[in-house]
Formats: structure tokens, sequence, C-alpha cells
């Protein structure tokens, strides 16, 4: 009798599926396993190759591939957490100048439309240093455009809409 390649046997005679995992960059390959919970190697080999399947399936789909929206906005969400925090502490120890300020506001009205449009133009969106950071890799980035990058810009949005809050607070004595 042949084992299927996805099939291994316990000590205790229990089959297991074994699902080999994509092997990243200088790690050893890894594997799930998972028990049949069966010691019939037919009923074994039948379950062994339907899972294969499903496996091949949510490889070979991008829509399963791409980043979920929580995971989306969680990842920008303390990216721009940290930059506002940098802008907020470089305010407290200079000040903006009036053309920094008014460049800020431009930059806000052009992400506000196009966030409107859902346009993906990466036209002031720090792409490289946001995926760099949240350790986002590219095809993670292209399966989940445009999702990605309209939350991205979002983010960026709100963020300069909240440093210049900061920046006009600065101005005035409560």
């Amino acid at each position: 009798m042949k084992l299927s390649a996805y099939l291994s046997l316990s000590r205790h005679g229990i089959y297991y599926f074994r699902w080999p995992l994509p092997c990243h960059a200088g790690n050893k390959r890894q594997s799930i396993k998972v028990s049949l919970r069966t010691r019939c190697p037919d009923q074994a080999g039948d379950l062994a190759r339907f899972l294969a399947s499903c496996g091949r399936i949510l490889r070979d789909n991008r829509a399963l591939a791409q980043l979920k929206r929580n995971e989306i906005r969680d990842k920008v969400q303390s990216y721009f957490k940290a930059q506002l925090d940098q802008y907020l502490d470089w305010l407290d120890r200079r000040d903006l100048s009036q053309n920094a300020l008014a460049d800020a506001r431009e930059e806000m009205l052009d992400h506000d439309c196009m966030v409107d449009l859902e346009s993906v133009h990466p036209q002031y969106l720090p792409i490289a240093r946001f995926k760099r950071k949240m350790e986002i890799s590219d095809a993670d980035w292209d399966a989940s455009l445009p999702r990605i990058a309209i939350e991205l810009r979002k983010g960026r949005r709100d963020m300069l809409r909240r440093v210049l809050e900061a920046a006009e607070s600065l101005e005035h004595y409560a």
C-alpha cells in the first residue's frame, strides 16, 4: 500500500495530514500537522487528498492572500501614530513655518480628493517606508490593493489634520 505524500503515521498508528508551509528566506521549511483521527489507511488517504485539494485552493487564491481589513487598519493606525508622535515632538522643539503649514494643508486636501475618488496613485504616500516599518511584503501589498493604498491615504490625511491642529493650537493660549 502506498501512502500519500501528505500522510504520516504516528508511532501509535494514527494517521496525520502534513501540509508544507512556504519557505521564508533562510528559515527551515515548516509544516502543519493535523490528526486525521483514524487508523484506517483508506480513510486517511481520502481525507489527505481532500485536505490537499483545499490547501491548493487556499494557496492559489489571491483574494484569500490579501491582508484583512482590520489588519490593514491596525498597521496603518500604528504607523501613523508613530509618525504623529514624531511630528508633535518636532513641533515642541521647533515650529512649522507658514510655508510648511500651507504645504501640509494642500497635501491634506489632495488626500481628501483622492480618497473620494478611491485613487491608488502613489502621490504623497510613504509606501516604501510604510512597507518597511510595518513589515509588509510586496506580495501582500499587491494582493491588498486598492484597499491598503486607500487606507494609507486616509491615515496620512488624518495625521496631517492632527498635525495642523496641533500647530495651530500653538498659536493661541487657552
